[in-house]
């Protein structure tokens, strides 16, 4: 999805993260789909293994959990990156649904990026961080903020975030194509880059929303209505850019 706002300002939205939270199912090797088991259990499961369709790591699932709180049916499955960003996305999950006979009911988490070399007018991601810190821009709303960048001639901001880890929304601006340099490089990432029409020979920023518990609910402009965010939704374009775009209105203004 991009959408060009005059010649200097296009930008792209993609999702980065998606866990789902899922119901029954059973998890053995049937129909393409194969499952190995780590050594190391999660925070909340006993088991943690790595979900592949034929040789291709697809996501991780986490089932089976220690507290009776959770229902013993329940399971976490997390999309590998890569598919986030492919066109194969829909098929997979719904491949996985149909083989496990797992049911999804909600999302757990979901991460929305915002992808561009600058603001609107040209204005650079660094500069707003600098301004920030120097009092001549106000975040509108309250909370923790961390900063992050390294000392040189001049001070070299890369990363501001708003609201720790466990918040219901965290709201990170941080320098994507110097993380791909120093991390890890995700062509998948840099071709849609490419492709929509950002300017790779330039640093390429992302405003990131991560949504957690509560968060997870929108609130439908027609009706009035707060509405659970759906599966559906991960596929509908449009509705990903009006997210997108009320999030950042809302929490990073």
């Amino acid at each position: 999805h991009t959408q060009s706002l005059n010649n200097m300002h296009k930008y792209t939205i993609s999702v980065d993260y998606l866990k789902l939270y899922l119901l029954g199912g059973k998890f053995e090797d049937r129909d393409n789909i194969y499952f190995k088991r780590n050594q190391y259990s999660s925070r909340h499961y006993k088991f943690l293994e790595t979900v592949y369709y034929f040789d291709q790591v697809i996501g991780t699932l986490e089932h089976t959990p220690f507290s009776s709180v959770l229902k013993n049916e329940s399971s976490l499955f997390k999309v590998e990156n890569r598919f986030l960003y492919s066109t194969e996305l829909n098929y997979l999950l719904q491949s996985f649904f149909k083989t496990t006979g797992a049911r999804f009911q909600n999302i757990s988490r979901l991460d929305i990026a915002i992808d561009c070399n600058s603001f609107l007018n040209q204005y650079h991601p660094q500069q707003l961080i600098t301004d920030y810190l120097q009092g001549k821009v106000e975040r509108n709303g309250r909370g923790v903020f961390t900063v992050m960048g390294a000392e040189k001639n001049v001070k070299d901001y890369t990363y501001l975030r708003f609201g720790s880890r466990s918040s219901d929304v965290t709201v990170i601006l941080y320098n994507k194509s110097l993380e791909m340099r120093e991390v890890k490089h995700k062509d998948y990432i840099f071709q849609k880059w490419i492709q929509l029409g950002l300017d790779v020979s330039k640093d390429v920023w992302r405003l990131e929303f991560s949504l957690k518990s509560k968060a997870k609910y929108f609130v439908d402009t027609s009706s009035g209505e707060i509405q659970a965010l759906t599966l559906e939704c991960i596929f509908d374009n449009a509705f990903l850019k009006e997210l997108a775009m009320g999030l950042a209105k809302r929490y990073f203004r």
